[in-house]
């Protein structure tokens, strides 16, 4: 059975992924590089992409060799036959590992407060390293269908401190409105 909030937050993003403005940005692909840098994966390395919205970064890090797997709350947005989605809640629904990497970039803010410890838990529960980009503000787009999109909008320490407390951090770094965080279980 799916839960209420599920099924609240699937259907608002199955609304807002109607809208072609909203995937012209694709914070998962900006942060394929800043990735690269700072995991130094190997060729080969398999990666799930949590929150992989419409692709973008999927592909990306298909491009360099990678052996990605890809996972969202919807499917709405998803438009690449080749690669397989799978669709659920972080929290409740993440495919079994091991991977070497979770990817997880523009999604830890959109999910409600009181699931983010319990999602990243389950994150890196499935990869040995994860790798974070968290925005620290609010997104505009969500006046767009009238419902905010960040729900959970903390500051870099708060952030710090989560990850600290749930795995090992082994990198974080304040972009002044977002933050990218690499951490082991």
């Amino acid at each position: 059975m799916t839960r209420p909030i599920t099924q609240s937050e699937s259907a608002k993003y199955a609304e807002i992924w109607g809208y072609d403005d909203y995937a012209k940005f694709s914070p998962g692909a900006y942060y394929a590089d800043l990735f690269w840098r700072i995991a130094q994966p190997k060729e080969g390395a398999r990666v799930l992409d949590v929150g992989a919205g419409s692709g973008a970064a999927t592909v990306e890090l298909k491009k360099r060799g990678l052996q990605v797997r890809a996972f969202d709350l919807t499917s709405e947005a998803w438009r690449h036959d080749d690669i397989p989605l799978l669709t659920g809640t972080i929290w409740r629904d993440l495919p079994a590992g091991p991977f070497d990497y979770t990817y997880c970039c523009d999604v830890m803010e959109h999910i409600p407060t009181e699931y983010v410890g319990l999602s990243i838990d389950r994150i890196l529960a499935v990869g040995n390293r994860g790798f974070f980009s968290i925005s620290f503000v609010q997104d505009h787009f969500g006046s767009v269908i009238g419902q905010p999109l960040h729900l959970t909008i903390k500051p870099f320490l708060w952030w710090v401190d989560l990850f600290s407390e749930l795995g090992s951090l082994i990198d974080a770094r304040d972009l002044i409105e977002n933050g990218v965080f690499y951490v082991a279980r």
